[in-house]
């Protein structure tokens, strides 16, 4: 490993010129040269190491060598520790219903969307509308179960609070 990067890591690090009188940089050139490189690359991702002198073989022999060179004997791992019992179907559908272990706790990001009505604006207008737009007529039921979502996620809910509380608020 030569302990260099095998893409750019800033702006600064792709120094492009063209001879052009366009005083943009990237220009016009170097902008459909850099798409039709990408289109390369997608085409034979190997073409990047190529560029950098080294042959697709060259690479997976080094990537093979490399695996080789780590590989763990995983069996002394695996002997000390004692497999966990398997019981068959017949042994576990009465237990199915019970909760199990508690999960690792995740986080959770509960917001509204940053564009109103996402998936009514990404699905478009159905062909068969005649009137209104689905859009305006799902719209407000959209924009209310999010609001509603969003303050029974904060515990903002006046109808949560009060059957917490027992009590009412007016």
């Amino acid at each position: 490993a030569a302990g260099v990067s095998l893409f750019p890591d800033e702006g600064g690090d792709l120094v492009t010129d063209c001879s052009c009188p366009d005083w943009a940089n990237p220009c016009k050139h170097l902008a459909a040269t850099h798409y039709i490189l990408g289109e390369q690359f997608d085409e034979d991702p190997f073409l990047l190491f190529r560029l950098r002198g080294r042959s697709q073989e060259q690479i997976l022999e080094a990537m093979r060598q490399r695996r080789a060179d780590e590989q763990v004997d995983f069996e002394d791992e695996f002997e000390e520790e004692e497999a966990e019992e398997i019981l068959p179907l017949e042994e576990t559908l009465p237990n199915f219903w019970e909760i199990g272990e508690p999960l690792e706790p995740f986080p959770v990001t509960i917001k509204p969307p940053v564009v109103a009505l996402p998936i009514l604006k990404r699905l478009g207008e159905p062909a068969f509308m005649i009137g209104d737009s689905l859009q305006s007529q799902l719209g407000p039921v959209y924009q209310a179960i999010t609001e509603k979502a969003v303050a029974v996620a904060f515990g903002d809910d006046e109808e949560q609070k009060e059957a917490k509380t027992g009590e009412r608020e007016f």
